[in-house]
């Protein structure tokens, strides 16, 4: 191994990046070199900016505040790490461990090349100046102490890249099995999006209480000042004396409001210092605080602690893939032949029967059940309204919710009928993508082409529908909504299945799309195909605008007269139900006609799985 070795990995690395955005076109070739030309001088720019607006910094405020200053570029820099990270992993074109052994090289010196080759990534380009601009400021305000801060910048970077790597290595492992390569990127991205919502959901809980307290100040004061008018309104006292106290008392609640506030910013700093110097993620600006602040030996221990964490993730790694390329990991054989013919004789699922649909129709149901079973990328789909639930919980949590009119409390039930039909608008609105080479089954299939619509839509119902009801349930509860209307919008589910499956069938046959294996990523798109799909998107509103006409009715019912106990919502809710039925069913005669005559041009579209 040697320096020329580590050129040639850094030069392939960057040029599999470049033929990534050259496979497009020129269009993205001149993106991809303004991109970098912006960079460039950007990481310059910023170097500059971050020596100046931190020497300015750092002369306006205490030596502790610099660790707020190192929280913000530290957590900036993870979450843009670990969205690269994340875009890695689902990249299939990357330079693997495994084509490196190719070269003349030990499996250790791979390793390292590896490696060292993976810190060149677009993320450092753009952080690293910044970050050391701000040390070098540090070192201009504070003096040489402050040296140690280049440091505490390296064991960080060692520290994050090292346990990232070993990271993504376990992962790639993972990958190796095409089926678990989606459940692993799905899964990944679904932590890394809960990960990242803690900070908001922790600043939602300080604000509550914050407010509290505030809130306890004014009323307070307003006591204060009510009892002062009604002495002043029995002539208790006169205008100056009550000019005396009301200065008094504002000068009191000054005071009061002056104390609160300190005693709120030593709390605050003493949580952040806390929470900075117990997780290693925050030795980083917690020695750089400290080093400010004149210390010497805790700025060393975080650069010994993080050096040590960085040393030891690397070497576990390092053991792992020798396992790995040695067969460690495959040494005991576990055979799954008898398991296997176990469970067909105890029947499959797609050998099932669904009442009251026929058998070709049980058929595609099952089968397109057991597809969103198996298939990571349908999950990921279908869980994103639960996300969306996680990412705008905070907003539940403020309990500020529960203040809102009652007039206003029930359409919180519909938004989140909405917010989960537009989740799992991306398959929706492309039924056959998943079904990819699949989809020649039912084209050769002998079966009238409505009930392979009528079983596909039944195959979705029961997930799509569970997790909307869940999504209901927790904003009806959350939102303090009356019984009646949590009953009536549960019932709407139904209704707005059965509109946004005609919307669904319609575009699905008219603008199918290919889905690359593993993701939901569209192959090619042509420009009908997007317009399409972005008109159906727009009439999405359509499949819950029942529920809000039936809502809205027994408002205006509730305001016109004084019928204010009978559950007009449910009532119209039950009426709109079998309407909805027969549109469906007439829509479905139509759509299976059309699918008829587009099947050959769906499959075309659909079994192209790559460029």
């Amino acid at each position: 191994m040697n320096l020329s070795h580590l050129n040639a990995i850094v030069r392939v690395r960057w040029q599999i990046t470049a033929n990534r955005f050259r496979k497009a076109g020129l269009a993205n070739r001149i993106i991809l070199f303004t991109v970098m030309i912006l960079a460039a001088i950007g990481s310059l720019g910023l170097f500059v900016l971050a020596v100046i607006g931190g020497k300015f910094f750092l002369e306006k405020v205490e030596p502790f505040y610099v660790i707020y200053a190192w929280d913000v570029l530290a957590a900036a820099f993870l979450f843009a790490w670990a969205v690269a990270l994340m875009v890695e992993l689902q990249r299939s074109e990357l330079l693997s461990l495994r084509n490196l052994l190719h070269l003349p090289v030990s499996l250790s010196g791979a390793f390292f090349l590896n490696y060292a080759s993976s810190l060149v990534s677009l993320t450092v380009l753009l952080f690293l100046p910044p970050m050391l601009g701000f040390c070098l400021a540090s070192v201009l305000h504070f003096g040489i102490n402050s040296l140690v801060v280049f440091a505490l910048l390296a064991s960080f970077l060692l520290m994050v890249t090292a346990v990232s790597y070993q990271l993504r290595g376990w992962l790639a492992r993972l990958m190796e099995n095409k089926r678990k390569r989606g459940t692993v990127i799905a899964v990944t991205t679904a932590f890394f999006v809960l990960i990242f919502q803690l900070p908001n959901l922790i600043n939602v809980r300080i604000s509550q209480t914050r407010l509290a307290a505030y809130q306890q100040q004014n009323e307070a004061e307003a006591t204060r000042l009510t009892e002062l008018q009604q002495r002043l309104e029995r002539k208790e006292i006169g205008p100056e004396e009550y000019a005396a106290a009301v200065e008094s008392s504002q000068q009191e609640s000054e005071k009061q409001r002056a104390a609160f506030r300190a005693a709120k910013t030593a709390a605050t700093n003493r949580t952040a210092a806390l929470a900075n110097a117990v997780l290693p993620i925050g030795w980083l600006p917690y020695g750089a605080s400290a080093a400010a602040s004149g210390s010497f030996v805790s700025p060393w221990l975080c650069v010994l602690g993080r050096s040590t964490i960085g040393a030891a993730s690397l070497a576990l790694a390092y053991r792992s893939t020798l396992r790995a390329y040695t067969g460690a990991h495959n040494s005991v054989y576990q055979p799954v032949k008898q398991r296997r013919t176990q469970a067909f004789v105890a029947g499959s699922l797609l050998e099932k029967r669904i009442p009251f649909l026929t058998e070709t129709q049980s058929a595609a149901a099952l089968a397109t059940f057991r597809s969103l079973l198996r298939a990571p990328e349908a999950k990921m789909a279908l869980l994103t309204p639960l996300i969306f639930a996680c990412v705008f919980g905070s907003m539940l949590a403020t309990g500020a919710i529960g203040k809102l009119p009652a007039v206003v409390r029930p359409w919180i039930g519909i938004g989140a009928l909405g917010m989960s039909l537009f989740g799992m608008a991306q398959m929706m609105l492309n039924m056959f993508g998943l079904d990819r080479h699949g989809f020649r089954a039912y084209v050769l299939a002998p079966a009238p082409r409505r009930d392979i619509l009528l079983g596909k839509n039944m195959g979705l119902l029961p997930l799509a529908s569970v997790l909307s009801a869940l999504l209901v349930l927790f904003c009806g509860i959350v939102g303090k909504m009356e019984f009646a209307h949590i009953a009536a919008t549960l019932l709407q589910i139904i209704v707005a299945y059965l509109v946004y499956f005609t919307i669904s069938n319609f575009t699905s046959i008219v603008a199918p799309m290919g889905m690359a294996a593993g993701t939901m990523k569209p192959v090619s798109m042509s420009a009908s195909v997007i317009a399409w799909q972005l008109a159906a998107i727009l009439l999405v509103p359509a499949a819950f605008i029942p529920a809000a006409l039936a809502l809205a009715a027994e408002q205006f019912a509730g305001a016109i007269t004084s019928i204010h106990d009978v559950p007009i919502y449910l009532l119209l809710t039950a009426l709109e139900l079998p309407i909805a039925l027969w549109f469906y069913n007439r829509m479905l005669n139509l759509e299976g006609r059309l699918l008829q005559e587009r099947e050959q041009a769906i499959l075309a579209v659909v079994s192209k799985t790559s460029d």
